[in-house]
């Protein structure tokens, strides 16, 4: 699109998908003086947010998605309804004017998704089911799907989360993370990453674990010159060549399935 994008174009409008933006976009974008305009909103409650990226600024390889319009409010909050401190995921809620009645001669999903407004007595919020978290400057970055989270040793993680942090390391370009299963059964966290040359894997465990937790540390780690993806633009984990395992700076190993994690607490309760 480098030599097809049209001169006229001033403002650029992105919505629908994660927005992710390569150095060769970047560079059109400035070299046609174009703002960008990176929008989000569901059907249910179209259009509630949005960030715009002028030219002259800098360009996240991963905009967020903004903050919300007038008349809109935006909650992140865990499984309990009540609202995150900034820099912790959970689940993206819409309240306000732009919130549907709910879903046309379907009464079980409108339930299921349109749900009492907490914070303001007699509104109604709609369940995104994306996953999302507050950043410091007061803008929402999106992180996946409810969906796609998983278990791991009794743990529920979002992948989408750890690919975030990732490509928040300086020297990494992109990232994906995908489950796997062994040999018993139990899901694993494997690693890819695009970078200039190859990271070692136990400095990347160590930058990660300064952000989140054990349980949230992929096992295994694969260096790829560039994530490789389907014609629809998602991962395309066939092509993803085998990881290696990292090596452990540490004494301590996290429980491997539900049965060891239920005794580690226990001897948590009684050291």
């Amino acid at each position: 699109y480098a030599n097809t994008f049209p001169d006229g174009v001033k403002h650029l409008i992105t919505a629908g998908e994660q927005l992710t933006i390569s150095q060769l976009f970047q560079q059109v974008l400035r070299r046609h003086n174009t703002v960008l305009h990176n929008h989000y909103g569901p059907s249910e409650t179209h259009v509630v947010s949005a960030y715009s990226i002028h030219p002259g600024e800098h360009i996240p390889e991963s905009p967020p998605i903004g903050k919300p319009i007038d008349h809109t409010h935006m909650y992140i909050l865990n499984k309990q309804k009540q609202l995150q401190p900034k820099g912790i995921a959970g689940e993206l809620y819409i309240s306000g004017s732009s919130v549907a009645r709910g879903y046309f001669r379907n009464e079980e999903l409108t339930r299921e998704k349109f749900l009492p407004d907490p914070f303001r007595p007699g509104a109604t919020m709609f369940r995104t089911g994306d996953m999302a978290r507050l950043s410091e400057d007061g803008n929402i970055e999106y992180i996946g799907r409810t969906d796609d989270q998983v278990k791991i040793r009794g743990y529920r993680v979002e992948p989408g989360e750890i690919e975030m942090t990732l490509r928040n390391h300086p020297k990494i370009k992109e990232a994906a993370v995908i489950i796997r299963q062994d040999h018993a059964g139990e899901n694993e966290l494997y690693a890819y990453y695009s970078a200039p040359n190859r990271l070692d894997s136990l400095a990347l465990r160590r930058y990660l674990a300064e952000e989140m937790p054990e349980y949230m540390i992929p096992l295994k780690w694969g260096w790829v010159e560039s994530i490789p993806l389907t014609p629809n633009g998602k991962v395309d984990k066939r092509s993803l060549p085998e990881p290696e395992a990292a090596a452990d700076d540490k004494q301590y190993a996290a429980p491997r399935n539900l049965t060891e994690l239920k005794l580690a607490q226990l001897w948590e309760d009684v050291l």
